[in-house]
Order: C-alpha cells, then structure tokens, then sequence
C-alpha cells in the first residue's frame, strides 16, 4: 500500500472513530439527563412521603385525643338517649329517610328503607 491510501485509510478510521465518539457522548449526555430526571423524582417522592407520615402521625394523635375525649363523654351520659338519636327516630316515624342514600327524602306511606332501619339499629345501641 503506498503511503497515500495508508494515510487515507487512517483519516477513514479516525472519522468513524470520531463520530462513534461523539456518539457515545451523546448518548452519555442523554444518560445523565435521565439520571437527573429520576434523581429529582425520587427526591420529590421523599419529600411527598415525609409530608405524609407526618400528617399521618398528626391525624392519629388527634384521633387518639378526640377518642379519649369521646370515652371520656360516654361515660358520663352512658345510659342518657341523645336527642339527636331521638331527632332522627322521629324523622324516619314521620316518613323521611335518614339513611345516606336518601335523606330527607319523602318515603311512601308503608315503605321502610333497611338503611335507616340500620341506621336506626345503630343510634339505639348506643343508647
């Protein structure tokens, strides 16, 4: 081989080596974009995660306080009917739902709705 076509073979490699280079660079380059990407999401996942114990554990201190004070209260007017309770007896004997699905809906003369029924079941209980 004469030296011209030695000399133009090498410059040859070095493009494709230079542009596999190049190549490789940006893929790289696009590599740690996405790195970064997932970084930042996890970062901002913690965070999410870290706000919400928190809050978690403040909402079960604050139902730990409102439970003990709701014992607190029943005890002192164990046996004593609500006047709530009997407010809403007397809302489903004069033909109004009391129920979730339905309340304050007219019920037709006869009719009986298992859910205040049960809801009724539940408000004696605690009676």
């Amino acid at each position: 081989m004469t030296k011209e076509k030695k000399s133009l073979k090498s410059v040859t490699m070095e493009e494709k080596g230079g542009a596999q280079v190049t190549r490789i660079m940006e893929e790289l380059y696009q590599f740690e974009q996405a790195l970064q990407r997932m970084t930042d999401t996890t970062m901002m996942l913690e965070n999410v995660i870290s706000e919400l114990m928190q809050e978690n554990n403040a909402l079960r201190q604050e139902q730990e306080r409102l439970l003990s004070q709701s014992q607190q209260g029943a005890t002192m007017e164990e046996f004593k009917p609500q006047k709530s309770s009997q407010m809403m007896m007397d809302l489903y004997e004069q033909g109004f739902h009391i129920c979730n699905e339905a309340y304050g809906k007219r019920m037709q003369a006869g009719d009986h709705c298992l859910f205040c029924e049960a809801m009724l079941e539940r408000l004696t209980e605690g009676m």
